[in-house]
């Protein structure tokens, strides 16, 4: 069923996340991408029809960022910190924003024929996270992502930075675990900051996947995945492939 008349508008987003990665070996490359193709909300939380706000965050378990690198070059806890500080926020600037207006309740939005890409890269990824938080906001997109913004600037991020300090002590790749320690924490927090009053969220999924169970062979297609309050059903789509240059 396809989505009935709206309009689309993005201000300023984020791009999708560039391709990256390595090929895996010479005269082979990958490709990656991970797409929504469909959502229903059947409640939109507001009297008739609502504007929504949808903030998408994706991580992957073979990457960290750059910021990282200064990890294994400093043993001041302090120094740690603020490397800990800034590779959330590099983490962060990859979120992705989308604004839908005249959302009414039990709307279907379908993102044309081939679905919208959150992630792309030139890697199959290890692992797979997800955050997709939908809002009934009349906050813009801009101030919604200032607000995401200070999540690291909180006493919720001093807690984790010393338990993370503590995990990569005895961590055999330092900027992998805090990578992936970033990423489950950031992606907690966003939810914590943006939604004021529960009536605001309209719906909240965290999907979790790795390569070795979810898609071995590279792709995986589900449809009708509900969030976690059973307000909003999602189509989803995995697409990654190896060839030959």
């Amino acid at each position: 069923m396809m989505a009935t008349k709206t309009s689309t508008r993005r201000t300023k987003p984020k791009p999708t996340r560039p391709a990256q990665g390595t090929p895996p070996s010479s005269g082979t490359a990958q490709f990656f991408a991970f797409r929504i193709n469909r959502l229903k909300i059947f409640k939109n939380r507001e009297w008739g029809a609502g504007e929504l706000k949808m903030i998408s965050f994706v991580s992957t378990g073979d990457e960290a960022p750059s910021a990282l690198d200064g990890l294994l070059q400093t043993s001041d806890p302090d120094a740690k910190r603020k490397i800990l500080r800034d590779a959330s926020r590099q983490i962060l600037s990859v979120k992705e924003f989308i604004q839908v207006d005249e959302i009414r309740d039990g709307h279907v939005l379908t993102f044309g024929d081939s679905g919208y890409a959150l992630y792309t890269a030139m890697r199959i990824p290890v692992s797979l996270n997800w955050t997709f938080l939908i809002l009934e906001s009349d906050e813009d997109l801009v101030e919604l992502g200032r607000r995401i913004d200070t999540v690291v600037d909180g006493k919720d991020f001093d807690t984790f930075a010393t338990s993370a300090l503590t995990l990569l002590a005895a961590a055999v790749t330092p900027q992998l675990t805090a990578a992936a320690a970033i990423a489950k924490f950031v992606s907690r927090a966003i939810p914590q900051v943006l939604v004021r009053n529960r009536d605001d969220q309209v719906g909240l999924y965290y999907l979790s996947l790795n390569r070795m169970e979810h898609y071995p062979n590279g792709e995986r297609k589900r449809d009708d995945v509900p969030d976690l309050s059973n307000n909003v059903r999602v189509d989803y789509s995995i697409f990654g492939t190896t060839y030959t240059v």
